[in-house]
């Protein structure tokens, strides 16, 4: 697998769908006590595009990325438009197993707060405070002392099926032919 460092069209972004995905596992045993078991420290995010596409020209940008990437094969770049900018307070840096420095957004609820590592910072937006030098494929902060930034990221992902199964709805002579894709789905991946 590669990754193409380039965006899912931009004109597919009202009548999306998705979000986080955690996976936990349940039991309940014979007492009728249950247990629970978070499998993933992080959620990865799924989206649903199909009914984002509203015409041809929709249905021709996303048909070409299609191509370009090889169906499932490539990962790249996609803008969660429910989540995609960090503001001052929310975005932290964190320090990877590994001893990295990553970029990271905080969501506060309360006493918690959740960290989400993010990969993918769109180049041109992020102000980091304690300087350094980022690398915008991985999100990763070389030198500096940084603690917080602010800017703009977006979602690595693939899409979860090789098949690009259209329909054709509709053919007009005023309008055209209008094409449907079932199912258009989008699924993170993991940058490591």
């Amino acid at each position: 697998m590669a990754f193409f460092e380039e965006r899912f069209p931009e004109c597919i972004r009202f009548g999306v769908t998705g979000g986080p995905r955690f996976s936990t596992t349940r039991t309940t045993a014979q007492n009728g006590f249950g247990a629970k078991q978070r499998n993933w420290q992080y959620p990865l995010q799924s989206y649903q595009a199909a009914q984002a596409v509203q015409s041809e020209a929709d249905f021709e940008a996303v048909r070409a990325f299609f191509y370009n990437v090889y169906g499932g094969y490539d990962g790249f770049r996609f803008k969660d438009w429910s989540d995609y900018r960090v503001t001052a307070g929310k975005g932290v840096i964190i320090t990877r197993d590994d001893g990295l420095k990553q970029l990271a957004r905080a969501y506060t609820y309360g006493v918690r707060t959740f960290t989400r590592p993010i990969a993918k910072p769109v180049p041109g937006t992020v102000t980091l405070t304690g300087g350094g030098v980022l690398d915008y494929t991985t999100g990763i902060v070389t030198g500096g002392a940084p603690t917080a930034w602010v800017g703009e990221f977006d979602v690595p992902v693939e899409f979860a099926e090789d098949l690009m199964d259209v329909e054709v709805v509709n053919k007009s002579s005023s309008k055209g032919l209008f094409l449907s894709w079932a199912s258009l789905q989008l699924t993170e991946i993991r940058i490591p």
